[in-house]
Formats: C-alpha cells, structure tokens, sequence
C-alpha cells in the first residue's frame, strides 16, 4: 500500500456487502478455511474500496484446491467488471494436484500440444538481447560470448517445421530470398565464422568466410566444421 501501511486482511476492507457475497470462512464444498479465506466455484467479482490516504494498493492472494483435487484451475485476476483481460500485466496462474489423475491428464496433453507445435512458435520477430543464443556458444546472458552474439550476428533462422511442413514452393522461394537478403545486408557470415573461430580456438589467419574452401573446413575441429 502506498503510503506504507500495514498488511489488512481482505475481509477487514471490504463493504458488508461485499463481505455477504463472499461469505468467508465457508467453502460451497465444505472444505475447512480460515475466517478470513473465500472460496468460489466460478467467476466472481468484488470491489475492494481504496483506503484513505492512500492512492495505490496491492491484493496478495494465496489460493488452494478444494475438495475435488482432480482437475487443473486456470485463475486469472482482472480489473474489468466483464471479467475480460485485464489491462496491463495479466494477473493469472494454474492451480493443480501435481499427484491427481486429472492434473497428470492436463499435463499430457500439454506437452503433446508442444511437440506439434513448431519451435518458437509465438516468438517475436525481432531478436532481443536475452533471447537464447544456438549452440555452441555460452546461452548464459550477459555474458562476453552470448553478448558477441547478440550484437554481431542477432539472427537465427529456425523456421525448418514451417519450411518443410507448411509451405508451397512459390512462398518458400520469397522466405528463402528474404533471408539471404538479410545474411547479406551486414557482415553476417564473417561475424558467425569469427566468434565459432574464438569459441573452438581456430586460427583463421586473417580468412573470412568467402576465403573458406572445403579442405580447409575439414581441417578445423569436427564439431566447429559442423557447424
């Protein structure tokens, strides 16, 4: 609370109307809560007035499974009486018995989701300085290496599912054609080869990547030719 005051329960705050609603220390399930706990089976909504002489405060909320533990809760907390988003920063968590059936089930079909998804799906299109960074480099941000990479070389072409899975041939040709044009409009390639040189400790003797035959590729590590 700004001022600074001291933590009050939710129950001491509200209106006895409000409090009516809902009803504190009962649990629909007959579930044992504190007097000053609520439980609900739904959306609810509530006004919490604002204390005097303050100007901003924040609700602390701890919340449990009832009785029923075999199910997966999605709780969000909004600031629209419609129950929509809310504006801002959402406010929202998933409320699940890591040990009951359904919350097993929830999880399955979960990462089955994810492995049909292709990586980075719902990524943004332009990389960020705490974006990962491809192997081998050091991902651990702030870091030289990691931060080498972000400056100098900043993109990673992870597009192989959408490629092979999703385009015609026509519009694979416009990505392809877009992306070269992006590797050739900064010192892309001579960027990725001297920090793999750096990393794996490759002399490169003053060679950039156009200078770079097969036998010579051959003749660094194994794991730095790979890549």
């Amino acid at each position: 609370m700004l001022p600074p005051g001291p933590r009050q329960s939710l129950r001491s705050v509200v209106s006895a109307e409000t409090a009516k609603k809902l009803n504190f220390g009962t649990s629909p399930d007959g579930t044992p809560i504190g007097p000053d706990d609520f439980a609900s089976e739904g959306p609810l909504l509530f006004e919490v007035p604002m204390p005097e002489g303050a100007f901003t405060f924040d609700l602390q909320v701890d919340a449990e499974l009832g009785r029923d533990r075999d199910q997966v809760f999605r709780i969000m907390i909004s600031d629209r009486e419609d129950g929509g988003p809310p504006r801002g920063q959402p406010t929202r968590a998933l409320l699940g018995d890591m040990k009951s059936a359904g919350y097993k089930t929830f999880r399955a079909g979960v990462m089955e989701f994810a492995t049909l998804l292709p990586p980075n799906s719902h990524g943004e299109p332009t990389p960020a300085d705490k974006d990962p960074v491809p192997e081998p480099f050091d991902n651990t941000y702030n870091v030289p290496e990691h931060d080498d990479f972000v400056i100098k070389v900043k993109y990673i072409r992870d597009d192989r599912f959408v490629r092979e899975n999703m385009l015609e041939a026509a519009t694979l040709t416009r990505l392809n054609n877009a992306w070269n044009d992006l590797y050739s409009s900064f010192e892309y390639h001579d960027n990725h080869l001297r920090l793999l040189a750096k990393h794996f400790g490759v002399d490169l003797k003053g060679r950039l990547s156009l200078k770079w035959t097969r036998p010579r590729w051959r003749a660094c590590p194994p794991k730095c030719a790979s890549m």
